[in-house]
C-alpha cells in the first residue's frame, strides 16, 4: 500500500489466511492505495529499497466480504477455499489503488492476531519481522539454503533494518483502521529506527 502523504510503501506480511488482503482493503477503502495483494517486487536501490506490485488480482475470501460489506456485491461462486478473484478495475470503484508506480519502500508491517480489545499497533522487534518474511518468502531444504535463498534473505535483512517495522493486531471497527495506522507510520517514519 502507498503511505498517505509520502512516496513511500508499506509492505505487509503475514502467512496465508492471516488477514493481509482484509487488512489491505480496510486501509485502502480510507487513505491508503493499494498496490498489489500477495505479490510484490523488493529491489535495493541506492541507499534504500523500492517496491512495486505485480498487476494481479486479489484472492478475496468470503470471510472478508462478510466483514467489509462495501465489497458487495461479488459473485456467489466461491472456489474450494472460500475465496474468489477480484481485478484491480473492480476495486478501483470501491477503493484507492495506486498508480502503476515503483514506491520507495517506508515501512513494513507484520500482522499479528485478532485483538478483540480493539486495534494495537506498535513498533517491534526486527528479528520478528525477518522471521515472518523469510519464512513466507525464503525457499530451505534439509541441508540448508541455496545460494538463491541466502541472497533473498540477506536483501530481507537489509530491508528490515532500514526502515521501521509494526506489528498490527486488527479488531474489529475496520472503518477506524486506517486513520490509527497512518498515524502510526507517521510516528515511526519521524522517529529513528
Amino acid at each position: 500500500l502507498t503511505i498517505p502523504g509520502t512516496d513511500k510503501a508499506v509492505l505487509m506480511c503475514v502467512p496465508s489466511g492471516g488477514g493481509k488482503t482484509t487488512t489491505a482493503l480496510a486501509l485502502a477503502k480510507g487513505s491508503f492505495n493499494l498496490i498489489t495483494d500477495d505479490s510484490s517486487v523488493l529491489v535495493k536501490e541506492g541507499g534504500g529499497f523500492r517496491i512495486w506490485g505485480m498487476p494481479r488480482a486479489l484472492k478475496v475470501h468470503r470471510n472478508t466480504a462478510a466483514m467489509l460489506p462495501w465489497l458487495v456485491p461479488l459473485s456467489d461462486t466461491w472456489d474450494i477455499n472460500g475465496e474468489q478473484p477480484v481485478d484491480m478495475a473492480t476495486l478501483a470503484k470501491k477503493v484507492g489503488i495506486a498508480p502503476d508506480a515503483v514506491c520507495e519502500l517506508g515501512a513494513i508491517i507484520m500482522i499479528g492476531q485478532r485483538s478483540p480489545e480493539g486495534h494495537v499497533i506498535a513498533r517491534t522487534g526486527k528479528a520478528e519481522v525477518l522471521i515472518a518474511l523469510a519464512h513466507d518468502n525464503v525457499g530451505w531444504r534439509a541441508q540448508g539454503m541455496t545460494p538463491k535463498a541466502m541472497r533473498s534473505y540477506a536483501v530481507f535483512a537489509e530491508a528490515v533494518q532500514s526502515v521501521p517495522v509494526l506489528k498490527l493486531s486488527a479488531g474489529t471497527d475496520l472503518a477506524a483502521l486506517p486513520g490509527l495506522v497512518e498515524m502510526a507510520l507517521a510516528e515511526a517514519m519521524a522517529a529513528p529506527s
